[in-house]
């Protein structure tokens, strides 16, 4: 066996190099807000860039802002979009039984007189476009035909986040919706 200038045997030393691997390797243990972000469908882990840019579009529509604390962003098993905090706790944006019952409510053609007039008057042409907005911003996963059937059933903005979310993520799915502008923000009634 070798033996190392301190007549250390060079066996001793390798095994010894081999415990400390090992037990670097287990320093790396997902914290609680990454376990909780692993659970998600569609989750988009957040860093002070991508936080803020959300947070712009979020106040462009309207919507209430994440906070700092915001580890990332997803939907549940329940299918709710959540935020995940830095301790693991989530807080609801929005539940999926009412963007579910919304989807449902306007398929079925439940929607309110006065949504349906303003939408008849709406232009088809400014519709379009908005769908081909994000369509062009989704990279063509959903197409303009899924997305405009979407807005013309004039859901909320959460539902809308999860439909296209649901196939390019959370956080892609806000910046193109920001990226549509106001007048959808206006023609949906947000």
């Amino acid at each position: 066996m070798k033996t190392l200038s301190r007549g250390i045997p060079a066996l001793l030393v390798t095994g010894s190099l081999m415990a400390t691997g090992v037990a670097g390797a287990a320093a790396s243990v997902p914290s609680v807000a990454e376990q909780a972000a692993a659970d998600l469908e569609n989750s988009q882990v957040l860093d002070a860039t991508s936080r803020e840019a959300i947070n712009e579009d979020l106040a462009a529509m309207g919507q209430e802002e994440i906070t700092t604390d915001a580890h990332a962003l997803g939907f549940n098993a329940a299918g709710d979009a959540v935020v995940v905090l830095d301790d693991g706790s989530e807080v609801e944006l929005a539940s999926a039984e009412s963007m579910e019952e919304e989807v449902a409510a306007a398929s079925a053609g439940e929607v309110s007189v006065g949504s349906s007039v303003q939408a008849q008057s709406s232009s088809k042409g400014a519709l379009g476009g908005i769908a081909s907005t994000i369509a062009g911003c989704t990279g063509g996963v959903i197409g303009f035909d899924a997305i405009l059937s979407i807005l013309e059933k004039r859901v909320s903005y959460w539902a809308l986040v999860k439909f296209i979310g649901g196939k390019i993520g959370p956080g892609l799915a806000v910046s193109c919706i920001a990226g549509a502008g106001g007048a959808l923000a206006v023609y949906m009634g947000w």
